[in-house]
């Protein structure tokens, strides 16, 4: 019985490494940990705090590019004016 309790534990044991290996390998393919929110374990309050920041930051340069796409419309409306008075000011020029 002995040797048949030590190769079953070697055969958990070995079932256990396989799919740890498994989802270590899931992981560096594809960067993410599981499939679901419990894969995250002890750490997903952590993930939740720091996915949080990360949002924050991504709505904060969303905002940034809004303005300087604003800013960019005026601009080239104020330039797209200023060729209008070019042009009017060349063909007074020429009569």
């Amino acid at each position: 019985m002995s040797i048949l309790a030590t190769i079953g534990g070697t055969a958990l044991d070995q079932a256990r490494l396989r799919d740890r290996l498994d989802g270590l390998a899931r992981q560096v393919a594809t960067g993410q940990r599981g499939t679901t929110h419990g894969a995250l374990g002890p750490s997903a309050a952590r993930a939740a705090i720091d996915l949080r920041g990360e949002v924050t930051r991504r709505e904060a340069y969303a905002g940034a590019a809004e303005a300087a796409l604003s800013r960019m419309g005026a601009a080239q409306g104020a330039l797209g004016r200023l060729e209008a008075i070019a042009t009017e000011l060349a063909a007074e020029a020429m009569r």
